[in-house]
């Protein structure tokens, strides 16, 4: 840590202005320094109204009418959606990578704060309509990264991985753009990256995140007394990027591949327990988790249980991301389901 003092003159008044130009970079300090020399020549209030209107372009994306207190609160949250996944890469495309090797960046975008598990739902499908200009860019990222990390990412931070949530959350997203037709990443590489992550061992990954795939095969789920980590969650998250992969082999003529995953991703009602109608754990025996309160919220970092953040009701509608129809016939039906919907 330092601690910087600068003599500005005395007393208040003009002459009192301290401009300071930071800039950083992953690789290495002539990295930064290149990043530094690409704002030479500009000075404060030109940098600034740049940004102000790089913020406009975004921002007028989306036009409402509202009056003014719901208009800051729509902008207001529309400019937080935007802030990240965020291009870390240097002005010349090199950028460390999550094993701390440097890449060489495609069109010098590299994207970290992927905080995937958060915004795949939402945030990631807002960017393909308002920024689709970045989503190449976001999947190539994801492709860089599993090639060097050896699964796709499911928390980046400055580029390195967390470890943070569960599930694959990086498939829906890969999923959404083959889906909607983007170009410019290689979709054959893409789809590669999601059958390593979906098939291979993390031994590096720690004794709390997934590490291996023998429990899904040999059970169908994670029985909770032989992996008591958010065992049910994982599961019904791993089947979403079950799903993402199968549509996305599908797309691109895997047949058998496509086949294999959309298999996987159908295994939920191994996990439903029709006496309580919630997703249940279950042991490596069969039985069901007693004693079973389904309100009950568990938290890894507070009360470890079968869920991430949640509780069994919440976890049920799980399936609905990538099979809608088949939860609902699992159900018993649309009127069984809208009961069950207003019990909830």
């Amino acid at each position: 840590r330092y601690l910087l003092t600068f003599d500005t003159g005395p007393g208040p008044g003009p002459g009192r202005t301290l401009e300071a130009r930071i800039a950083l970079s992953t690789v290495d300090v002539e990295g930064a320094r290149r990043n530094l020399a690409e704002a030479a020549g500009r000075d404060f209030d030109r940098i600034r109204n740049d940004a102000d209107a790089l913020w406009a372009d975004h921002l007028s994306r989306i036009e409402i009418t509202a009056d003014p207190r719901r208009t800051e609160i729509f902008y207001s949250s529309l400019y937080r959606t935007l802030l990240h996944p965020s291009n870390i890469a240097d002005i010349d495309g090199r950028v460390r990578g999550p094993r701390g090797q440097v890449i060489q960046a495609e069109g010098a975008e590299y994207y970290s704060t992927l905080s995937l598990w958060d915004t795949f739902r939402g945030v990631h499908p807002l960017h393909t309509l308002i920024v689709p200009e970045r989503v190449p860019g976001y999947i190539r990222t994801l492709i860089a990264h599993a090639d060097q990390q050896g699964y796709l990412p499911l928390w980046t931070a400055w580029g390195r991985e967390t470890w943070t949530m569960i599930g694959n959350p990086a498939m829906p997203v890969i999923a959404d753009a083959v889906a909607k037709g983007f170009t410019g990443f290689d979709r054959q590489a893409a789809l590669a990256a999601m059958i390593r992550t979906a098939t291979l061992p993390r031994p590096d990954a720690p004794p709390s995140a997934h590490r291996s795939w023998d429990l899904h095969e040999q059970f169908g789920y994670i029985p909770y007394d032989l992996d008591p980590h958010e065992p049910v969650s994982r599961v019904l998250e791993d089947q979403i990027g079950d799903a993402a992969l199968a549509a996305v082999a599908r797309t691109l003529g895997d047949t058998a591949m496509a086949d294999r995953f959309a298999t996987r991703a159908a295994r939920y009602p191994l996990l439903f327990d029709p006496e309580t109608r919630t997703m249940r754990g279950r042991d490596s025996k069969g039985s069901w988790r007693a004693p079973f309160d389904p309100v009950m919220a568990t938290s890894p970092l507070n009360n470890p249980g079968d869920y991430t953040e949640a509780n069994a009701y919440q976890y049920t509608l799980t399936p609905a991301l990538h099979d809608p129809r088949g939860l609902v016939d699992l159900m018993g039906g649309p009127v069984a389901f809208e009961a069950w919907l207003d019990h909830f």
